[in-house]
């Protein structure tokens, strides 16, 4: 019996998790399942327990910690529970742009 709060819909979305901290480090993954509550991903190496991450999915921005990971095959299996998701709107939008990476400047100096 499953025994979860929210339902989770499959999904198979690529996505970018950027570990959070003072070694902030950036990977590319796919999105498996995305729930109320948490997201489960398949990434190229395991990410450790509690560790703060964010996760660019379209124009969506998640945050949340590491809550487990296993090897699936030659990747890693990762659960992330969420804290906080930022979507754009109207409202949003100048947020989640100035959060995004910048652009690669071509202006000359």
């Amino acid at each position: 019996m499953d025994r979860r709060r929210h339902p989770r819909f499959d999904t198979d979305q690529p996505v970018s998790l950027t570990v959070l901290g003072a070694h902030a480090t950036t990977l590319d993954g796919v999105a498996l399942n995305i729930s109320g509550r948490g997201m489960r991903l398949l990434l190229g190496r395991r990410i450790p327990l509690n560790t703060a991450v964010r996760v660019d999915l379209g124009a969506s921005i998640f945050l949340g910690e590491i809550c487990y990971t296993e090897p699936e095959g030659d990747r890693f299996a990762t659960g992330l529970v969420l804290d906080q998701v930022l979507q754009p709107s109207a409202g949003l939008e100048p947020l989640i742009a100035a959060l995004r990476p910048d652009p690669v400047s071509t202006a000359v100096s």
